[in-house]
């Protein structure tokens, strides 16, 4: 099996999926991690398509400082998550 046919498999992207909203579950309301949970049945259509034909593009980084804690946070498009859940 390709990578690529692992990676779009409904298995992972539905773990990662789950991995991505456990790890923002407390995270501000204005975040696109709620955006995404509200679309995520029309949004996982355009994910597999766009990474099986290889037009998928990494967003910008975001740097937040709180309480003294700087803390780097990828914007949501979809895919990145799947690098950083570890394939």
């Amino acid at each position: 099996m390709r990578l690529i046919d692992r990676i779009t498999s409904a298995e992972v992207i539905d773990a990662a999926y789950e991995w991505l909203c456990t790890r923002r579950h407390e995270y501000h309301y204005n975040n696109d991690i709620w955006h995404l949970r509200r679309w995520w049945d029309e949004k996982k259509p355009d994910l597999v398509a766009q990474l099986l034909a290889g037009n998928y593009r990494f967003r910008e980084l975001r740097c937040v400082q709180s309480q003294g804690d700087v803390r780097e946070i990828w914007s949501i498009n979809f895919g990145f998550w799947i690098l950083d859940f570890g394939l």
